[in-house]
């Protein structure tokens, strides 16, 4: 027993000089790793469109337009544009089917609807108003695209009379806008289904009206960058004379810079054949799912002489898919 105590003793100073260190102080404990848990990340946004034909409501659409007016020797010369960024001038009631067309850069509105029907088809509708002196007309076009029509934007043409008197004469692009944040995942975006149709005017030197040649065939590409924001096109076109005569234009080429600075739309703008005459100026924007659709619109004054007339005109309306 008398050794039991002295180890129990020894073994009870030892504990009491780890516990205190020896000199009063605590050891050191070591630390225990803790871990992070990984946060986890946002769901990807979603976007939903609505189909041209399934829109219900008020439609305050973006467009894309030129003006063009007929000038002293009888060509077109153009003289009004709205970026698709800008306040838009084409409204639809998609609950009634009335149209509102406003004046570009003016005060004069119009408003066409069933009844001012005159042609209905899955292409193509079709309005005559009642303006005097001259009807609005008014023509909404489905573009084709391989496998059927376009299904989220629509090329449209217009002819407002105006409440000063004259007329003012567009075509626009407009449709169901792509999201700026839809962006597809690559880099590269090709659309290699690219239809146009449009007409050349060239000045009578005899005088009167201009010869027109229709736009019989066509032919293009758009390749647009995700990381430039930078489209690089190429048009091809075949037109033919009243006479029946035929002459190819192009590859018309050039770059249009991508505009995502629209209240929630996705546009375009640029030139082909830069610093040729003439010069091709395009605007457009992408309908549909990650820009899935695209509408332009495009025109050309040639006045070679500067005398205020064209001897040269050009205007296009055209669609691009992929």
């Amino acid at each position: 027993m008398k050794n039991l105590g002295r180890v129990s003793s020894a073994v009870l100073a030892g504990v009491l000089v780890v516990s205190c260190g020896g000199g009063g102080s605590s050891p050191t404990p070591t630390a225990t790793a803790t871990s992070t848990p990984t946060p986890t990340p946002p769901p990807p946004p979603t976007f939903t469109y609505t189909e041209f034909a399934n829109l219900t409501g008020q439609q305050d659409f973006g467009t894309a337009c030129f003006t063009y007016a007929v000038r002293g020797n009888g060509v077109p010369f153009a003289d009004g544009f709205v970026p698709f960024s800008g306040p838009g001038v084409i409204d639809l009631n998609a609950d009634t089917g009335v149209w509102t067309i406003s004046e570009i850069n003016g005060g004069s509105t119009a408003s066409v609807g069933p009844s001012e029907l005159v042609l209905e088809s899955p292409e193509r509708l079709e309005y005559e108003g009642t303006e005097a002196p001259i009807p609005t007309r008014y023509v909404v076009n489905a573009p084709p695209v391989s496998g059927g029509l376009a299904e989220y934007g629509r090329n449209v043409f217009f002819r407002l009379a105006l409440e000063g008197g004259g007329l003012q004469t567009a075509i626009c692009t407009l449709g169901v806008p792509t999201d700026p944040d839809d962006i597809p995942s690559a880099t590269t975006v090709t659309y290699n289904d690219v239809e146009f149709v449009g007409a050349i005017f060239d000045e009578n030197p005899a005088g009167g009206s201009s010869f027109i040649s229709q736009i019989v065939e066509s032919s293009g590409t758009f390749e647009g960058n995700t990381e430039t924001g930078i489209i690089s096109i190429s048009l091809t076109f075949t037109v033919e004379a009243s006479g029946g005569a035929r002459t190819t234009i192009g590859p018309l080429t050039g770059e249009a810079s991508i505009d995502l600075s629209g209240d929630g739309r996705a546009g375009f703008e640029g030139i082909l054949n830069f610093g040729g005459a003439p010069e091709y100026f395009i605007k457009g924007g992408f309908y549909g799912p990650q820009g899935r659709e695209a509408g332009f619109v495009i025109y050309a004054n040639q006045d070679q002489n500067f005398d205020g007339f064209n001897e040269r005109f050009a205007l296009i309306s055209g669609y691009a898919t992929r």
